[in-house]
């Protein structure tokens, strides 16, 4: 079963500063998709496209890297049902007696659910692992892990990398049925590169490993376990551990962290 979760609403505090390690239940699961937000600023291009200052940052409180990719999220029009108690609390929210908007990770989450689901539509024998490697692998990478995650959501590549794939190949070898992939779209006049990078637990990769079957990909491994790469993934970022807050939270060049109790914590930095 594929799982996607939001990521939360905790990326900012009330000083305004960005929060860092607030990412919620279940997003904290390695294994499930867990999706931040993007703001378009109603624009059709991606170039503008920042993460939304309320989507919650990583790492989580088992330092993890999180989110894993993110999507779309604010002022996301819907259907609604007319009369709706949070209309009526929030008038502001309805575009007329059929639409809404709203804004959260909740937005976004039901994107890349819905690419998932064209996914596996395209290629029925794509494992949960091999879904959520595909969607990592084919977005476009944009700022640090911890804030965007591997990058914003390319469903067009996504969809390009499954139809491709033969998912029936055997572990080890070469699975692409056609060598010379695009690895890029174009959207609305955006040239949106793939970032070909995947992040397994606490680490980051990049490199060739979509291009053969693995047995990362396959349904009797969990997401973060101890996976031998062999030599066709290298370490994508340098990721530097920290312990010297021992509160609650503490402000670091601007920074906010937070975590779940008063005892010292370590902090992944992005960079």
């Amino acid at each position: 079963m594929v799982v996607v979760a939001a990521a939360g609403n905790y990326g900012k505090g009330s000083n305004g500063h960005t929060v860092y390690g607030g990412i919620t239940t279940p997003g904290i699961e390695p294994a499930v998709i867990t999706v931040g937000a993007v703001t378009t600023w109603g624009t059709p291009s991606r170039s503008d496209d920042t993460v939304a200052s309320y989507s919650s940052r990583g790492p989580t409180i088992d330092h993890i890297l999180k989110p894993d990719v993110t999507a779309p999220g604010s002022r996301i029009i819907s259907t609604m049902s007319p009369g709706n108690l949070f209309v009526t609390n929030y008038p502001q929210t309805q575009i007329d007696n059929n639409y809404m908007k709203l804004s959260g990770t909740s937005m976004a989450t039901p994107i890349v659910a819905g690419a998932a689901a064209m996914m596996l539509s395209a290629n029925p024998d794509l494992t949960p692992n091999m879904v959520k490697a595909i969607l990592m692998y084919t977005s476009e990478k944009r700022g640090g892990l911890l804030d965007w995650g591997v990058g914003y959501v390319n469903i067009a590549g996504a969809m390009d990398l499954s139809a491709n794939i033969n998912a029936k190949a055997s572990v080890g070898q070469y699975w692409l049925k056609q060598p010379n992939l695009p690895y890029s779209e174009n959207i609305n006049g955006y040239t949106a590169v793939w970032g070909k990078t995947i992040t397994w637990g606490e680490g980051g990769y990049a490199g060739n490993s979509l291009n053969f079957n693995k047995l990362a990909w396959s349904q009797t491994i969990v997401w973060g376990e101890t996976i031998t790469w062999e030599e066709t993934i290298v370490w994508g970022e340098t990721i530097v551990w920290e312990t010297s807050v021992a509160a609650e939270s503490g402000s670091i060049n601007g920074q906010t962290i937070t975590w779940d109790d008063l005892l010292a914590q370590s902090i992944v930095w992005d960079e």
